[in-house]
């Protein structure tokens, strides 16, 4: 059985779903594309049911389990597979260019996990920002996330991490995964979701971390426009944050969530621009 993710977050804050489908997880595998060359890191591992799928398949597995109660039947059951490292953190405190290192022997490296719904997006806004010889993501997560991750920047309804994962990656739904495949039954549904990584980022910033930044701030106050935005994020003054749309080619009424990442990438620049002419 594999442990599911669960919403929620104190008490059975690490989720104590099983999946009773072994087919779910051979279908994970099958759509991370995972081959003899690969190493990969699973996030949350549980019982290690998807662990023996990867273990199978792959090169090497860093297998990064939070709850120290599975620690013990994890490595139990994961006895006979002598390319996986169990590594009991928490993956969001952990330094992954260490684990990446030591754990999947400083290659390119793929992701599957079954992300606990509360930490997904800090979980998938790590991994993207992580600056790491990432190929893929493929996670389960709940399936309203997924399908608002598929939002374009610039559609209505996209998200900041929507615009994140359009700026780095390729995504796609693979399949729905039904609350009934788990025991017990969440109270949602999930999906399993692939992130293929881009050779780069879709536009050229002047930092990595400053596109991380822009799209924050755009989405920070939803009912506010732009300039509002750019004013409270950057202390700009209203007449400097003018400025920087209209260089940025943005409508000065613009909202942040009406904007494509094309956009974002340029307003970004201008900012940056803004700051040297300062001395910043």
């Amino acid at each position: 059985m594999a442990k599911h993710p669960q919403a929620g977050g104190s008490g059975q804050s690490y989720g104590q779903h099983f999946l009773f489908d072994p087919s779910i997880l051979s279908r994970m595998a099958d759509g991370a594309r995972i081959g003899p060359a690969d190493a990969v890191l699973e996030i949350g591992p549980g019982l290690g049911t998807l662990t023996k799928v990867l273990a199978q398949r792959a090169q090497r597995v860093a297998a990064v389990e939070i709850d120290k109660k599975l620690i013990a039947s994890l490595r139990s059951n994961l006895a006979a597979y002598d390319n996986v490292q169990v590594v009991n953190e928490d993956v969001l405190k952990t330094d992954l260019a260490v684990l990446w290192r030591e754990s999947l022997g400083g290659k390119p490296f793929k992701v599957v996990a079954n992300l606990p719904y509360y930490v997904t997006t800090a979980i998938v806004q790590m991994l993207l920002g992580c600056g790491l010889p990432l190929l893929s993501v493929t996670v389960m997560i709940q399936k309203e996330v997924a399908q608002k991750i598929m939002i374009a920047p610039g559609q209505k309804g996209c998200c900041a991490l929507s615009a994140l994962v359009h700026y780095y990656a390729q995504p796609r739904i693979l399949f729905p995964v039904p609350a009934g495949a788990f025991s017990p039954p969440p109270k949602v549904d999930s999906a399993v979701l692939h992130l293929e990584m881009l050779p780069e980022p879709r536009f050229q910033v002047c930092r990595r971390d400053s596109m991380h930044e822009m799209i924050r701030c755009a989405f920070a106050m939803r009912r506010k426009t732009m300039k509002n935005n750019l004013c409270a994020t950057y202390g700009l003054s209203a007449e400097h944050a003018e400025r920087i749309l209209a260089e940025a080619g943005v409508p000065a009424g613009a909202r942040g969530e009406s904007l494509t990442l094309e956009q974002l990438a340029a307003l970004c620049n201008a900012v940056a621009r803004g700051a040297e002419d300062k001395g910043e």
